[in-house]
């Protein structure tokens, strides 16, 4: 998927969010009304980014979640990292098969 997936991450919640180009919508069958839910995705001003290779898992986000706060320590976004909230974007190659 070369378009991102973006799972939001609130203590040990996860909402996971695919993409998918109108031209498919008609192809991919709709959710259920129980499954239905008006999505409105947050306007941050700002955001720390940490780039990191291999596969999104609930082993390594942990990880890399805590190297994101460690490197946010002594700046003025120190207290931002402490919440246990944040998104994580993840892609393919655009030549996976």
């Amino acid at each position: 998927m070369t378009a991102p997936v973006l799972v939001d991450v609130e203590n040990s919640t996860y909402t996971v969010y695919f993409y998918a180009p109108q031209k498919y919508e008609k192809s991919i069958p709709p959710p259920t009304p129980d499954e239905r839910k008006p999505v409105k995705l947050p306007k941050y001003k700002y955001a720390a980014v940490r780039r990191f290779d291999g596969f999104i898992t609930n082993k390594n986000i942990p990880k890399q979640v805590d190297a994101l706060k460690k490197s946010l320590q002594g700046t003025p976004y120190e207290q931002a990292a402490a919440l246990d909230r944040y998104t994580i974007a993840g892609y393919n190659s655009p030549f996976e098969l």
